[in-house]
């Protein structure tokens, strides 16, 4: 999925990537201690 993103618009991947990483880091810190 990623890549198909990536490969027509690196930077929209880019930004999907980071939110995705952002909502995991939040979920981890929430207090529930693993990333779903």
């Amino acid at each position: 999925m990623f890549e198909a993103i990536e490969r027509r618009d690196p930077e929209a991947a880019g930004q999907a990537m980071r939110a995705h990483l952002e909502n995991a880091r939040s979920k981890f810190n929430s207090g529930s201690g693993r990333l779903d």
